[in-house]
Parts: structure tokens; C-alpha cells; sequence
């Protein structure tokens, strides 16, 4: 088969499963899409602020793991089950923006953050495109207390809220970042507090959940 064949079966499979969106998505597709994450490619070395990547390094075939990546983006909250288990999977998955140097993602690392960015969509662990990113301090970090980076724990966390929808886990998140504000003062000012009290009451009036952020990728 060639590539531009199988590029456009993958392209089919992911456009089909996001017209499913609203059906049930079997825990095959997803660890489909998980398995999609894997690169082919060898993983780019860097010189200083720039990846240096290897001679025949197929930035074509890139194109199939950034698919996976939005497909699994969009799932949210269905696939988060299925994607606990990756987390420690050091498979080179993709190259991305780290901010002041490119730099290299496994697919545990990708795993990671398509939860967190879900859950935790206003802070720097959101990635740069989040309006929080800057913000120092950083709001209390709602994944690293409830050790969600935790394969484990991160099932056990599940089990007491997998029938809650993304909205609501958003703002049982901002709920607990504020309470945590609350009790450290002298670190968390007014202003602070109040910008995510913002947040939620926005969150709590609109329809939709805040949107996670994007990987910047190649």
C-alpha cells in the first residue's frame, strides 16, 4: 500500500470516529490511536534551542502521529482510562515547542498531557497557548496532589469520577485550586483568587467546557 494510501485510510478512520463522537468509542479504537502515537522516526538530538534531526527523519510520517493526537483530543474524558496506562511509555512520539527549545515528547509525556490539559486547561501545564501560562505563581497544581501521574492512582481517581462530564470535572478542578488559595495567603493574593473565581463563573455559565490546549508539534 502506498503512503498516500495509508494516509488516507488513517485520515478516514479518525473522521469516522469523530462523527461517532456522540456513540460509544471502544477501547479498541482508542488503543488504536494510542498505538498511532508511536513514531516511526528516530528521536532528533539537539544543538542549543534547536533539534537536529536524523538523516532520513520522515516528517511526512508525523502527520499520522499528529492525527492520533487530535483524535485522541477530541475524545477527552473517553479515552483518559485507556491512556493512565501510557503513561510511563518512553517511545519517542514527537519534536514540540518547549518554549525556549525544541524539544522531545515520548508518548507517556503525550499521554500525560492530553489528561492534564483537559483537566487543568488554565495552567502553564496547559501549554503556551493557555491565558494562565505566564502567571506567577503558578495556581496549586490539582494533577500533581491527587498523584495522577500515577498510573494507579490515576485509575483509582477515575473510578469516583468517570460519570462526570468534562465540565464538571473542570469545575471540581477550579473549585479545589481556589480552596487550596484560600489556605495559602501569603503565597496566593487577591488577585490571584479572583482571577480563578473569574474562570469558574465563566466556566459555570457557559455550555461548554474550556478547551484544552494544543501540542505544538513536528
Amino acid at each position: 500500500m502506498s503512503r498516500t494510501i495509508a494516509l488516507c485510510c488513517i485520515l478516514i478512520c479518525h473522521a469516522q470516529l469523530a462523527t461517532a463522537q456522540e456513540a460509544e468509542v471502544t477501547d479498541e479504537q482508542i488503543d488504536r490511536l494510542i498505538s498511532e502515537l508511536v513514531s516511526p522516526n528516530e528521536a532528533p538530538t539537539r544543538r542549543g534551542p534547536f533539534a537536529v534531526y536524523p538523516e532520513g527523519y520522515d516528517k511526512e510520517a508525523q502527520r499520522k502521529v499528529s492525527n492520533a493526537h487530535q483524535a485522541l483530543r477530541k475524545l477527552g474524558p473517553k479515552a483518559f482510562h485507556r491512556l493512565f496506562d501510557h503513561f510511563d511509555d518512553k517511545r519517542f512520539c514527537l519534536n514540540g515547542d518547549g518554549g525556549e527549545a525544541q524539544i522531545n515528547k515520548t508518548v507517556g509525556q503525550v499521554c500525560v498531557h492530553l489528561v492534564d490539559s483537559h483537566l487543568e486547561p488554565y495552567s502553564a501545564l496547559g501549554g503556551p497557548g493557555s491565558r494562565f501560562y505566564q502567571r506567577s505563581p503558578r495556581p496549586p497544581n490539582y494533577f500533581a496532589h491527587f498523584q495522577l501521574r500515577d498510573p494507579k492512582a490515576a485509575h483509582e481517581w477515575w473510578e469516583t469520577h468517570k460519570e462526570k462530564s468534562l465540565k464538571e470535572l473542570q469545575i471540581e478542578v477550579l473549585e479545589w485550586v481556589i480552596s487550596e488559595e484560600m489556605k495559602l495567603a501569603e503565597k496566593y493574593t487577591d488577585k490571584d483568587r479572583d482571577s480563578m473565581r473569574k474562570k469558574l463563573e465563566d466556566l459555570r455559565m457557559q455550555e461548554n467546557p474550556i478547551p484544552p490546549a494544543y501540542l505544538f508539534a513536528r
